[in-house]
């Protein structure tokens, strides 16, 4: 049996589909592993929105839509496993497209698609791992003890080994910035 402070304790900044895989995978090897993001779910770019708005006399209309990735296609044999094993889950469903009939059939590529929404992949890959949602890193922090994510508001979380950030490249470059 190891000891518990030979775990690794790993933070993972954003909760898109790259932080959720890492972070499964991470805690999966038996690393501790915290998922952070700022927004209130997973997704990332992978999200759905929604518009509601006053239609004729008065009826509320609502719609949704996925607005980053609307479908996922898949080549690598690893990454076809997990969306086998997220369908299987009912987390993602095979695309049923239909195509223009002027678009050339070598366009069609084999397509999934997050159920009910593109969010739903990336909940299913984080569904066991610890996450602190609506919590901005603002700053990264080395202490003697590891990293200190510092948060929105001033509160710390930590300390880290490691820090894995799995954001858009001006996102990280706030938090990479002095270090």
């Amino acid at each position: 049996m190891s000891d518990p402070k030979d775990t690794k304790r790993i933070a993972v900044v954003g909760a898109g589909i790259a932080g959720a895989a890492c972070a499964a995978s991470l805690q999966q090897a038996g690393v501790q592993v915290t998922l952070f993001d700022k927004s209130r779910g997973v997704g990332g770019r992978m999200s759905t929105r929604r518009a509601a708005w006053a239609g004729e006399g008065g009826n509320e209309c609502t719609v949704e839509f996925d607005h980053g990735a609307q479908a996922i296609t898949a080549r690598q044999p690893r990454f076809r496993a997990l969306l086998a094993r997220a369908e299987a889950a009912g987390a993602v469903a095979h695309w049923q497209h239909r195509v223009h009939a002027e678009w050339p059939a070598a366009a069609v590529r084999e397509a999934w698609v997050a159920t009910p929404g593109m969010p739903a992949l990336v909940r299913h890959l984080a569904r066991d791992v610890p996450l602190r949602l609506a919590q901005a890193v603002q700053r990264l922090h080395r202490t003697a003890e590891g990293w200190q994510l510092v948060l929105a508001g001033g509160e710390l979380a930590g300390p880290f080994d490691q820090v894995m950030l799995a954001l858009p490249p001006a996102q990280a470059a706030v938090l990479l910035a002095g270090h």
